[in-house]
Parts: C-alpha cells; structure tokens; sequence
C-alpha cells in the first residue's frame, strides 16, 4: 500500500476536482467519503478504482482487496 503524505500529489488532485459537479460529468467518476459509504459501494458492486484511507485497519480487508488501487493518507492530505 502506497502512501500519500503530500496534497500536492498528482492522485490527490485528481480526486480534489471530483468535488465538482463538472469534473464528475467529465470523467464519469465520483468521490465517496467514510466507512460506511464505501462498504455501500463495495456491496453494490461499484468499482472502487482508487481508495484513499487515514485509517486502513478499519476497513475491511476484502474492500482493500477489492479497489484497484490502495493509498494510505494523513490528515493533512485528507
């Protein structure tokens, strides 16, 4: 598992400009945040494509296994 310790990063970004409307209908993406939203998309069958956690021993090990990308953040990128 990677981590990001800087808001600066490219991923980071990214996942910033998912906080607007345009940039979702331009990616066809979206950002969830908490536990229990992404356990929600997990048992949806949603793709999580990137997950970014402060705390990844809370969630389930199958979601960690389950996204296609996993990155352990702080709170200063969070």
């Amino acid at each position: 598992m990677e981590q990001i310790t800087s808001a600066q990063n490219n991923r980071i970004k990214q996942a910033n400009k998912l906080k607007k409307k345009r940039e979702r209908d331009k990616t066809g993406l979206a950002l969830i945040e908490g536990v229990h939203l992404i356990e929600e998309a997990y048992q949806s069958g949603i793709v999580i494509t990137q997950l970014f956690a402060i705390e990844p021993a809370r969630l389930d090990q199958q979601i960690i296994a389950y996204a296609q990308e996993v990155f352990e953040i702080n709170m200063k990128v969070a």
